[in-house]
């Protein structure tokens, strides 16, 4: 299911010349009983969508990464949210600086398998393409992003800032998702979400955000960052929520060391540390497992088989969210794991 939501109370920063308010594409997977014999899955990527991102690529990237047409989804659209429990637990989702929410769609159908309501936002003007329902298209704005000409100071205050406007995303996701449950007009949510059991979870900037959330929001209340660097006032704050910190095999840069250290030592919560070994950035994202040799070849996605590093992770992410929300006891986030031999505990050895 797709949303298009305003925020009548934040005008966009990143509109420049004019006074829009901040509007976001949101998109939700569900967990549903059983779906009608003639229905179909929706696509990956609707058309609109596909064809605004191919535009953005140009031609000849396009030749060198995975035809979206051709990735067939496992969730159906229209069809009624699952009987099994009356209500159920959220997860608010956004992707890395510059991906957009489709991009993780492995770990959303499987959260929703496990019986999570997944929101996933599309951060407009820092991803890389937004569609909205009226055909509009938001491109990335170099106000919105980190420039390559940029010095660390600037990407600091650049990185500084945009937490912000990410974690204010999260917050009125939060706010819209008290009125849904209140009243959805598609009749879906009316009364079936846990408001009390909402979690955070992002990719890379997406990771830091979901921190940055959590520290000034309690209904969030427990959060994953996935192999992201902390950015904001939580660094020196210290978490207030559980966390789990998913980390690829190479995440042993200062930056990142040093953001996560200091804000491990100062908070007084439960947090999980874990790296994956033949893991590297975007392999917590379906590009694992898509066509992308340019990807392979930067070194952006590691040596471990795509399916096999997603798999591991989801593991991770739903046991996480399970404790923590649903407070199901699991044992594979108390130390080793003979069926996970792939993951350790803790940051990424310095090589």
């Amino acid at each position: 299911m797709e949303f298009d939501w305003t925020d009548p109370n934040r005008l966009e920063p990143f509109a420049i010349g004019k006074r829009e308010h901040r509007e976001l594409m949101v998109w939700v997977w569900y967990p549903t009983d059983s779906t009608p014999s003639a229905s179909k899955p929706v696509e990956y990527l609707p058309t609109g969508w596909r064809k605004a991102r191919e535009k953005d690529m140009g031609t000849a990237a396009i030749f060198f990464a995975q035809n979206l047409a051709t990735i067939e989804a496992h969730a159906y659209p229209d069809v009624p949210l699952s009987g099994s429990e009356q209500t159920y637990p959220i997860i608010i989702m956004q992707p890395g600086l510059g991906p957009i929410a489709s991009d993780y769609t492995i770990l959303a159908e499987d959260l929703a398998s496990h019986g999570y309501i997944v929101f996933a936002s599309t951060p407009t003007y820092s991803s890389s393409v937004a569609v909205f329902n009226d055909g509009r298209v938001a491109l990335t704005s170099s106000d919105a992003t980190v420039l390559d000409n940029m010095t660390p100071e600037e990407v600091q205050i650049k990185l500084g800032q945009l937490v912000g406007i990410w974690a204010q995303d999260n917050i009125f996701i939060m706010d819209k998702l008290d009125k849904l449950n209140t009243y959805d007009p598609g009749g879906i949510f009316t009364g079936r979400l846990d408001l009390e059991l909402i979690g955070m979870m992002g990719h890379s900037f997406g990771g830091a955000s979901a921190v940055e959330t959590c520290s000034l929001d309690l209904r969030c209340k427990a959060g994953v960052n996935l192999d992201g660097t902390i950015y904001g006032d939580v660094v020196k704050k210290g978490l207030m929520q559980p966390f789990l910190f998913l980390w690829n095999e190479s995440s042993y840069d200062s930056p990142t060391i040093l953001s996560v250290n200091e804000t491990v030592q100062v908070s007084k919560v439960r947090i999980y540390q874990f790296y994956i070994k033949g893991m590297r950035h975007f392999n917590f994202s379906d590009y694992g497992v898509e066509y992308q040799p340019v990807m392979h070849w930067m070194g952006a996605l590691g040596p471990i088989n795509g399916k096999r590093g997603l798999r591991i992770a989801s593991a991770y992410i739903h046991a996480f969210f399970d404790l923590e929300l649903r407070h199901i006891s699991t044992t594979l986030l108390e130390g080793p794991s003979s069926k996970y031999p792939e993951v350790r505990i803790g940051l990424p050895p310095s090589p």
